[in-house]
């Protein structure tokens, strides 16, 4: 007769954060410090020294912080396609790790093969596309939420600069916009914070913890400790049906949006449509130079900037100054070969 028995476990809840950064916010450098708490509580519970799986889609970045972190890196490259995300994270905990971070989810969204190309590419009506291509999504990110390890992931934050007059001129601002993902996707994971990028404090979007309400700092390995031993201890079954129930009302919420969010979407593309086939007039043109320029300018590449302009605009290197529209189109496309 066989034995049925088999040794008790304890069952935990595998806490899912999401950190929210514009790119250079500093969200990979607080995933790891997270994931570095995570996996010191899991090992000193467990007795196995526990080791983090990076699943990195940012080529050079994914190793900027190597020597100041112990992790396994397995480096995505396009298409970023929901499935070769599915396959990473399902390699992951097929060899035992129990601490992931994914860095970033925004690819499998707006990247190269991700969902919005993939949609961009497809004939046939544009809404009913959608519905075509959800599932393959839904099954992404259920395999994030659904996975029995602690999942740290990041979405770059957008910001957006939109041209405001001050003194007769056209001079761009920026303004935050949300993130690269589909939305509400920051009240499906257990924590949601947005860290800022000038001083990399954050702030909760979302926390059925409620160990990050009414805090503003950075991201570290204390937090990682402090998710371990709220999943790990008091009442799990009750925090489980917050986490279900609070999974469930995002989901429905998501769903009743779909409608709008493909409408939202495919202006987008067909404006980027527009952009491609050259109907954009010269003042328009500008407008997007303008709007490029801070961007990269802000980022640190205010010399290259400089150039790009100067190199494709008879030695000018004032973009007011460009007068055609082969001139703005060249402009542009330099200028996006910086980004």
């Amino acid at each position: 007769m066989g034995n049925g028995f088999k040794k008790a476990v304890r069952e935990n809840i595998w806490a899912k954060v999401l950190a929210i950064a514009p790119s250079g916010g500093g969200k990979s450098f607080g995933a790891l410090r997270v994931a570095n708490g995570l996996a010191k509580a899991l090992s000193e519970d467990t007795g196995v020294k526990e080791r983090i799986a990076y699943i990195g889609s940012e080529g050079s970045r994914d190793v900027y912080y190597a020597d100041e972190f112990d992790y396994d890196l397995k480096q995505l490259k396009a298409p970023f396609t929901p499935e070769s995300y599915v396959d990473a994270i399902d390699e992951a905990i097929d060899n035992g790790y129990k601490v992931i971070i994914v860095d970033q989810i925004s690819a499998e969204w707006a990247g190269k093969g991700g969902m919005l190309e993939i949609h961009s590419k497809m004939s046939g009506n544009s809404y009913t596309n959608w519905s075509k291509l959800t599932p393959r999504h839904e099954k992404f990110i259920d395999k994030i939420l659904d996975s029995e390890a602690f999942i740290v992931a990041t979405v770059r934050g957008k910001d957006k600069y939109v041209l405001e007059e001050q003194n007769g001129k056209q001079v761009p601002r920026k303004v935050g916009i949300g993130y690269t993902q589909r939305d509400d996707l920051e009240f499906l994971f257990t924590v949601a914070v947005k860290v800022e990028q000038d001083t990399h404090f954050f702030t909760s979007v979302k926390d059925n913890t409620h160990l990050f309400e009414n805090r503003n700092d950075v991201l570290s390995e204390k937090d990682g400790e402090i998710i371990y031993k709220w999943s790990t201890g008091g009442d799990l079954k009750a925090k489980t049906t917050e986490i279900e129930k609070s999974k469930e009302e995002a989901k429905m919420k998501i769903a009743l949006n779909e409608k709008e969010e493909a409408k939202k979407i495919t202006a987008e593309l067909e404006k980027q449509t527009k952009k491609q086939q050259n109907k954009l007039t010269l003042e328009e043109l500008k407008a997007e130079i303008l709007i490029k320029c801070k961007s990269l300018a802000d980022s640190g590449k205010r010399t290259e900037v400089g150039k790009a302009v100067k190199d494709n605009n008879n030695e000018d290197a004032n973009p007011n100054n460009i007068k055609s529209k082969t001139v703005a189109e060249k402009v542009l496309s330099a200028l996006e070969e910086l980004e």
